[in-house]
């Protein structure tokens, strides 16, 4: 339960202050940002 609090603050977070992150495991192009959806989480990949 810890990590999954953990991310889910981050994540919060990073919809909060509108930060674009990137990694390797998210889709093409990698970049992009994360929106709430009701009790969820959905990433929106950045248009190039």
């Amino acid at each position: 339960p810890t990590a999954i609090t953990t991310r889910h603050r981050i994540i919060d977070q990073v919809i909060a202050d509108n930060v674009r992150i990137c990694g390797s495991h998210f889709p093409f192009p990698g970049t992009g940002s994360f929106v709430k959806d009701g009790n969820a989480y959905a990433f929106t990949p950045t248009q190039i």
